[in-house]
């Protein structure tokens, strides 16, 4: 759907007068916060001399979104994002609707006003950025599987990798604070596997969230910790694996048996990582394409992915190395 994009989203002037609206609800969307349930019934329901109105079906289901939304909290962003997004589609499509009640419209759209602020915050982007990351996110990229450990929502936080300066860091229980990463301790290390060539092995697994995000803890098949365990199967934006010695990026790639993402999906992870201060002409970049990896630059991939992937010319000289799978192995082509 369209997205219809406010006013002044992020830097609100002021307040619609809405007719006989209690300050306190105005306040909640001047501060861009989305009313609970009673806040709701109170602005759209209660009609003076007239009672209460009868809700349509969308307005009833834009009701139990707000319930919904009250209910999840921020901890978990998974469901928090969910939610917003519900709320966002359900608002949007009432708006586009013919013969909606006038009357509770300026509510509606400062309701909708209020859940694209919060997505903006959320992904932390400008307003006319939000509906390609909207799109992004939506993309279904999942795995299910019955048996698979996954962490806790209010747990996650502590595996998040925090990456400024050029260095990465994450929660250490051990010391309290945020410390340089290394891929190499048992606390996180990862044995690679006959599903991907050795010259492409990684230390530690990884997601990027769809609230773009990395967060890794060790991947360990006999307690059925793989790259699922994030998101519990939900949405990513990338999967993948890294090395990272004290801080310092080396080698990130796209293998993920789980989520199996295409090589194009290594690029938010890259840039993301440029944001944070890595130079990636530091970092191998190993990218699975189907039956292919292939081993280059990062920088080269973010810059030239078309002729990295290109089958005109199978070995540009941005390629390192490249291997195939030929139904028994990886070899080198």
């Amino acid at each position: 759907m369209a997205l219809r994009l406010p006013s002044n989203p992020l830097e609100p002037t002021g307040v619609l007068k809405y007719e006989k609206a209690s300050p306190a609800h105005d306040n909640r969307f001047l501060h861009k916060e989305i009313p609970t349930h009673d806040e709701w019934r109170a602005l759209t329901g209660v009609r003076p001399g007239f009672g209460v109105a009868p809700l349509t079906d969308l307005e009833e289901r834009i009701r139990d979104a707000i319930t919904h939304f009250d209910e999840v909290g921020v901890a978990d962003q998974f469901a928090y994002f969910d939610s917003l997004r519900r709320l966002y589609d359900l608002v949007d499509q009432w708006l586009t609707a013919p013969r909606q009640r006038e009357v509770i419209r300026p509510h509606v759209q400062k309701l909708f006003e209020a859940v694209v602020y919060r997505l903006c915050e959320f992904f932390s982007v400008s307003v006319n950025a939000l509906p390609h990351k909207l799109q992004q996110a939506h993309k279904h990229m999942e795995y299910n599987h019955h048996g698979e450990h996954y962490i806790e929502a209010e747990k996650l936080e502590k595996h998040r990798l925090i990456i400024a300066g050029g260095q990465v860091t994450q929660w250490s229980d051990a010391h309290k604070w945020d410390a340089p990463v290394s891929t190499a301790s048992p606390l996180l290390r990862s044995e690679g596997g006959d599903d991907i060539p050795q010259a492409c092995w990684c230390d530690a697994g990884f997601v990027m969230s769809v609230w773009d995000q990395f967060y890794m803890a060790k991947h360990d098949p006999q307690a059925n910790r793989f790259h699922s365990q994030y998101m519990r199967g939900g949405r990513v934006l990338c999967a993948g694996e890294m090395t990272i010695a004290n801080g310092v990026v080396q080698k990130v790639s796209n293998a993920s048996g789980h989520y199996r993402p295409r090589a194009r999906q290594l690029l938010p992870v890259l840039w993301k990582l440029m944001m944070g201060g890595v130079n990636l002409n530091n970092v191998r970049a190993c990218v699975r394409e189907n039956d292919d990896f292939f081993v280059c630059r990062a920088s080269d991939f973010l810059g030239r992915m078309a002729v990295c992937l290109s089958t005109a010319n199978p070995r540009p000289p941005e390629i390192i190395a490249r291997f195939h799978f030929d139904g028994h192995g990886w070899a080198p082509t």
